[in-house]
């Protein structure tokens, strides 16, 4: 079973040098970092990424 297997809500994150990452709801989010999608399921938040790195709009 991985880590976050179990987690239903997550956020998209971006960070100051404008990079994304998936992080789960109940964690506080890193100092720099700001919520750009979410709270979704785990799928909806990739589908967010996967359109977010083709640079189309979502």
């Amino acid at each position: 079973m991985q880590p976050f297997e179990e987690i239903q809500d997550f956020f998209v994150l971006m960070d100051a040098a404008q990079r994304y990452a998936l992080w789960p709801c109940f964690a506080e989010a890193p100092r720099g970092s700001h919520v750009v999608f979410g709270p979704a399921s785990r799928g909806a938040c990739t589908e967010y990424l996967e359109v977010a790195a083709t640079g189309l709009a979502f």
